[in-house]
């Protein structure tokens, strides 16, 4: 080894690299059973400025050293004692570790087939003894310099692999909630079945689900042009505007129109969305609907009832401002399921070989079982696509299945049995308490309205069936419903399970709201608080005083909070003093409230 020091001293390269060049400090394993070639071949890279350097008299030595710690570069002879330069570079290619590390081959052979040969077992490339210290210099630089713009862009795909993961989730997260649907299955006779499925991991597909009263919903679903990266910022686009409350008509023809004014502004030239829009009218049985060029959703009107198209066309979301939505309007009783989807469904594989046609959909649907439900059609449609396709949708697949489950009257029936019960075993929470409840009937109606009623309550829960009790038995349900759920989840969240503003707007954006509100829910002294609900109807008002067992809050501090459109919750108090009630008074430390309604009178 010394005389490899001394030499390197007195051997000169033509090649000298920048002391602040990067790959000067790349790890090279120089594998030679000659001590003068291995400080021959040193001296070189010592005179450009490599350093990390490492010695092998043979490959078994090479191979070892390589495994203890994996280097850079391997420069090694052919022919070594024990394992020569072909088995080495086998043994390295073989190990997941080494199987991309650059190889050269030092030989003076001029045999054509020691060469093929070497290329064959693994080599990256040849080096001619006697070894020439320019090309040897330029050799090492070029596979030094293509390993590391591997290694770069292998990290940059790996980031952006995760990047793309994490945007996915974002984008989903913009979709309705498996619990906010279940929530909203409790509350009324319907069933809804999606899927969803972006075909580059992002997609411009987006639909929704939200109630816009007692009995109604608001159904949407919305395809932009393209897919991936920039036709997922259109949907979050879309998702951000509707959100804000900022397009508050509720008929769908206006509603779209509203959509259309704001991505006219948003959206760039030559990007638009098809769209489709509907009012589900448990109350009336019917839809009312507007359609923007979307695929002709499908519906099938009562339980027995054939699958048939619906007008989908209009003026796609995003062009002109000048275009105009009409609203429609179908019958939608008990039985009947609605259907929309994205054009992936009618698209895969591309027609004329695609297996769904806007027709065989129909009859594909119409030769169910049946009575089916949402589930049953959506999955079904899945299932098909997958089996008969052959091959995954170039484009985004959304399918959302809407069914109208037969009119559910024991709904009210069995709210009002449950409050007829004593509550359960302390921390089942299980059932409303209520007491004190008189009814009375209207003589020209026939119909029957809770006078007066005291009910007791814990759990989300119940205070979604103690909403709509409630709702039902004042003149407007619609108005009233979404403002007395907003006052009974305060009462529970804010006051008995003493959650801060602050504390739900994190566990919001952190997906853990409900974890944490089960959690508490189980706790000393949270378990054992209860919200007290009474009812009064009076002369011609209602009054309803919802009061928790909390420390109470700053409530003329609430009331003048301005509501912030960047954070997900904070709206309930606004919401119940400016749509719901007509005088909303809070009292004592802020643990009870008081809401009034007048009733017209005829």
């Amino acid at each position: 080894m010394q005389f490899e020091s001394s030499l390197s001293e007195n051997t000169h390269s033509a090649v000298t690299l920048a002391d602040n060049d990067s790959l000067t400090t790349s790890r090279i394993l120089i594998a030679d059973d000659s001590t003068i070639m291995r400080t021959i071949i040193a001296s070189h890279l010592r005179r450009s400025g490599f350093e990390n350097l490492s010695f092998a008299n043979d490959g078994v030595e090479a191979l070892q050293s390589a495994q203890a710690s994996v280097p850079d570069l391997v420069i090694t002879d052919l022919a070594m004692p024990n394992m020569d330069g072909f088995d080495l570079c086998r043994a390295l290619r073989s190990d997941p570790r080494t199987a991309d590390v650059p190889i050269l081959i030092q030989t003076g052979s001029e045999f054509k087939e020691d060469r093929t040969r070497s290329f064959a077992n693994g080599a990256s490339d040849l080096v001619t003894k006697p070894i020439e210290g320019q090309e040897l210099i330029a050799r090492v630089r070029v596979h030094l310099e293509r390993r590391a713009l591997i290694s770069r862009l292998t990290e940059y795909q790996r980031r952006m692999a995760e990047e793309l993961t994490l945007a996915r989730v974002m984008q989903e997260s913009l979709l309705p909630e498996p619990a906010e649907i279940a929530r909203i299955e409790r509350q009324l006779p319907i069933m809804l079945s999606s899927c969803y499925e972006p075909s580059l991991g992002l997609g411009g597909d987006i639909w929704g689900m939200t109630p816009v009263g007692a009995r109604s919903i608001r159904l949407f679903s919305a395809d932009f042009t393209g897919h991936g990266v920039g036709s997922a910022l259109n949907t979050f686009r879309l998702h951000s505007f509707i959100t804000s409350g900022a397009a508050n008509a509720i008929e769908p023809g206006a509603w779209l129109a509203q959509l259309n004014e704001f991505m006219c502004g948003a959206l760039p030239v030559g990007q638009f969305a098809t769209m489709f829009a509907a009012i589900v009218d448990l109350d009336r049985d019917e839809i009312r609907y507007s359609a923007a060029s979307a695929p002709p959703p499908l519906l099938r009107t009562g339980a027995f009832g054939a699958y048939q198209q619906i007008d989908g066309t209009g003026f796609p979301i995003g062009i002109t401002r000048k275009a105009t939505y009409e609203t429609k309007r179908l019958d939608f009783p008990p039985g009947s399921t609605l259907v929309l989807y994205s054009d992936a469904l009618i698209e895969t594989p591309e027609p004329p070989n695609a297996v769904f046609t806007t027709e065989k959909l129909c009859d594909f649907l119409n030769g169910l079982e049946q009575g089916h439900d949402a589930k049953a059609a959506q999955e079904a449609l899945v299932a098909a696509l997958g089996n008969e396709a052959g091959e995954k949708p170039t484009d985004d697949l959304t399918i959302i299945a809407l069914h109208h489950r037969a009119a559910d009257a024991a709904l009210a029936r069995n709210v009002n049995d449950k409050a007829s019960k004593a509550r359960s075993d302390e921390g089942a929470h299980g059932s409303i308490d209520s007491e004190c409840q008189t009814f009375a009937t209207d003589p020209k109606t026939g119909m029957t309205h809770l006078i007066n009623g005291r009910f007791e309550i814990q759990t989300h829960d119940q205070a979604e069936q103690l909403s709509t009790l409630l709702a039902g038995h004042c003149p407007d349900p619609e108005r009233v419903a979404p403002g007395l759920w907003e006052l009974l989840s305060n009462a529970i969240e804010h006051g008995n399970l003493a959650i801060s503003f602050e504390e739900k707007t994190e566990l919001l954006r952190y997906g853990t709201f409900e974890l944490e509100v089960k959690r508490r829910l189980q706790q000393d002294p949270y378990k054992k608080r209860i919200v007290i609900v009474t009812f009064d109807q009076i002369d011609s008002d209602i009054r309803i005083v919802i009061t928790d067992e909390g420390d109470g809050f700053n409530y003329d501090e609430a009331m003048k909070r301005e509501l912030s459109l960047d954070l997900p919750n904070g709206r309930g108090i606004a919401i119940a003093t400016t749509i719901s009630f007509d005088t909303l008074a809070y009292k004592g430390k802020g643990n009870s409230v008081e809401a009034t309604l007048k009733i017209a009178q005829s």
